[in-house]
């Protein structure tokens, strides 16, 4: 476990070629590099909503408020590639590369209005393609171990769905239902695929890690000593690490004071490796 304190911790990636785990915290707003090893987290302040990021074969892509941009970690410049969002209360949320690494980051409805937020598919090439579907509160990316299924969530209708997923066109079918979280569980946030192909599920307000099936049925649970665990990536030399980042965010100070670990990054041995995810390639 870390101590990192972040107001929201999100978008937890492993670099396999550094051995780090890249996190971003959007109200801070901030991208950070924490090394496992040395136990040292390096923090790079940014200039506005930074919603999740991708290694790159040079530095990281990022899903900012707008759109795409690249970071460069050694000169800490921030440089825009495209824009794709331009309505005040949309911003880009959660984002991952499928297995022919391509970068899809969905947005959000800050006014939490309706299903206006989209999903979008950044090329190699640096060209957007959008996709129809609506979410409110874009979550939970990930593909399954044979690239043939993609998760995605809307924390804001409880609901993790599974799209058909075309690889070599980067194509994706309209969302089926994968999974409806309770009232008492929280709300589906960022999630991860293990080698077994189950799909981890954190769930922010819920105090825990669901681990479902690959057909939607709970197979485990996890409780944390914190209210708002937001995502989730495996990571290690082995990928036999659950990294789960946090936040305390809206906590107030008395909740603040019964979770002192709320904006830790926690590392978890959940007995199962993950399955890796590939960087940009870009």
């Amino acid at each position: 476990m870390f101590e990192e304190k972040a107001i929201l911790g999100e978008g937890p990636v492993w670099s396999a070629g550094d051995s780090v785990l890249w996190w971003v915290d959007p109200r801070s707003p901030s991208i950070n590099c924490l090394n496992p090893q040395t136990g040292k987290n390096r923090p790079w302040t940014m200039p506005d909503w930074i919603g999740s990021v991708a290694p790159a074969r040079s530095g990281l892509i990022c899903a900012t408020r707008t759109g795409f941009a690249r970071f460069e970690p050694r000169s800490g410049k921030l440089t825009k590639i495209v824009d794709v969002l331009s309505a005040p209360d949309l911003r880009l949320n959660d984002g991952k590369c499928d297995p022919q690494g391509r970068f899809w980051a969905g947005s959000l409805d800050g006014m939490r209005e309706g299903p206006n937020g989209r999903l979008f598919r950044l090329d190699e090439a640096l060209t957007v393609d959008e996709q129809p579907f609506g979410y409110t509160v874009y979550n939970g990316t990930a593909w399954n171990v044979e690239g043939t299924f993609m998760y995605t969530a809307d924390s804001w209708r409880r609901q993790i769905y599974r799209h058909a997923f075309d690889g070599e066109r980067g194509q994706v079918s309209a969302p089926e239902n994968f999974a409806t979280i309770d009232d008492a569980s929280g709300v589906p946030d960022g999630a991860a695929i293990d080698a077994e192909d189950h799909l981890w599920s954190v769930h922010f307000d819920g105090w825990r890690i669901t681990r479902y099936t690959p057909s939607g049925r709970v197979d485990r649970v996890i409780h944390l000593p914190v209210q708002r665990p937001t995502s989730c990536a495996f990571g290690g030399d082995k990928l036999d690490t659950l990294f789960v980042t946090s936040a305390r965010v809206r906590l107030t100070d008395r909740e603040l004071r019964e979770q002192p670990l709320a904006g830790a990054v926690f590392a978890l041995d959940v007995g199962i490796s993950g399955h890796p995810v590939q960087p940009f390639a870009g």
